[in-house]
This record gives structure tokens, C-alpha cells and sequence, in this order.
């Protein structure tokens, strides 16, 4: 073999090297690019006031098969979140526009269209709801106790499924004192704690104005001196109820 056949071959031998690391290169990084791709169980999560429950989650939506939301503060005494469901189809601005002086340390927290919270130190200590009661069960508590009690299971099925009727009981009356149409109260078994529900009877909706009396000196009477909305007409709701005193 000559000089210049040598120098063929070495040339050769170079080039494919050459395209043997270029290709073993190449693999490396697909390989890379893949793994990268996976959870690696240590991503930043959400910030905590992002996983409020939107109008298209399925626990809105009334699935009751779905898991309850978490939201970015802690649930009231009795360790589980009011909620509201079914989801009520309501304008943005309805509970927007009701008008509401709080305490000082409470600040309100706009969840969804059917729901605003109240938060105290982390807590969801109160808030109003949008709540589908037919108007039928309305009048009719208005009737007889029976009818006032399956008015305020209704309610209790609504916005606490996760503690009713297994762990607190009702009771409750009509011709409230604060220009609600009717007070039920929800109370832990033990009596350790109570949730006040207020409805409001409104020319569109119904309103649910509630309280973990357990946070509030006043019973959040105070905030419902000062509410005010359009939609609520003192009329519908200064109702006598019949069967009480």
C-alpha cells in the first residue's frame, strides 16, 4: 500500500469517527430531553389562594362522586368548608354588588359567582351563598315545622354534605330579627360548635348568609346590619311564620 492509498484510509477512518460520536451524541441528549420531560416530585406548587373551586369543576357542577376542593385557608370549627352545591348559573356581579361593612380583621374573598367567603386569621370563619331552595319548600316552612325542617335539611344537604346529617342536627324558626326570611341553625352533635344560616329571599335569588358563631362576638349580626343589595326586597322576607310564637 502507498503513501497516498494511507492517507486514503486514514482519511476515511477519521470521517467515520467522526459520525460514530456525532451519533452517539445525539442519543444522549433524546435521552436527556426525555427524562427531563417527567415529574420529577418536586415542582412548585400553585400558590394556595389559586385552588379555589372554579364554575367548571366538577364539584361545582353538583357531582357528588367528585373530591371537595381545597381552599387557600383553613375550614371553620366544625373542620370541614361550606360550600355551595349544586352551582347556581349567576351574573359576576351579584354578589359583587352587595354591600357589606366587616370587622376589622375579616376580609372578604369573592370564591366563584355563588360564593363569597369571610376569612379571619386563615380561617373561613363566614360568607354568603347563592342557594337553590324551590319556592314551594319556602312557602311551606312558612306553614309548619315539618315543612321548616325539611326547608333547612335541603339547605344542610346544599353547603355541608360532608358533615350532614352524620355529625350535627337542625333547628331553627322564621321572622328573623335581622330581616332575614328565616334562621337555621347547624350544630355539632356535641353542642361544641354551631353554623347560623340567615336566608334572604330576593327577587332572583335566594341568599344564604352564614356564620361559625364561634368566631364572631356579635353572632355577625353587625355585617348583616350593614348589608344592603338591590335584589333583596324587606317584603318577601317579613313573612309570619305560622307555627311559631
Amino acid at each position: 500500500m502507498n503513501k497516498k492509498q494511507k492517507s486514503i484510509q486514514l482519511f476515511l477512518i477519521c470521517i467515520l469517527v467522526s459520525c460514530m460520536t456525532l451519533f452517539a451524541g445525539c442519543q444522549k441528549t433524546d435521552t436527556h430531553s426525555d427524562e427531563s420531560s417527567q415529574p420529577t416530585g418536586q415542582e412548585t406548587a400553585a400558590p394556595a389562594w389559586e385552588t379555589f373551586p372554579s364554575s367548571e369543576t366538577d364539584q361545582l357542577s353538583g357531582d357528588a362522586d367528585a373530591p371537595r376542593e381545597t381552599f387557600g385557608y383553613e375550614p371553620g370549627s366544625m373542620g370541614a368548608y361550606i360550600q355551595i352545591g349544586p352551582h347556581i348559573d349567576a351574573a359576576p356581579e351579584i354578589l359583587d354588588c352587595l354591600e357589606m361593612t366587616l370587622p376589622e380583621g375579616v376580609s372578604r374573598v369573592s370564591v366563584s359567582e355563588c360564593q363569597l367567603d369571610f376569612v379571619k386569621n386563615g380561617r373561613q370563619v363566614g360568607g354568603i351563598l347563592l342557594v337553590d331552595i324551590p319556592e314551594e319548600m319556602i312557602n311551606e316552612a312558612a306553614q309548619s315545622e315539618e315543612g321548616f325542617q325539611e326547608m333547612a335539611a335541603y339547605l344542610a344537604e346544599q353547603v355541608m354534605p360532608d358533615i350532614y346529617p352524620e355529625m350535627t342536627h337542625l333547628n331553627g324558626g322564621g321572622a328573623g330579627i335581622k330581616g332575614e326570611y328565616a334562621r337555621v341553625f347547624i350544630e355539632a352533635n356535641d353542642k361544641s360548635t354551631q353554623y347560623k344560616h340567615c336566608i334572604y329571599l330576593g327577587e332572583q335569588y335566594c341568599y344564604d348568609f352564614w356564620t361559625d358563631q364561634s368566631w364572631w362576638s356579635d353572632s355577625g349580626y353587625g355585617i348583616q346590619d350593614s348589608l344592603s343589595s338591590n335584589d333583596i326586597q324587606q317584603e318577601r322576607n317579613h313573612v309570619e311564620f305560622a307555627w311559631t310564637d
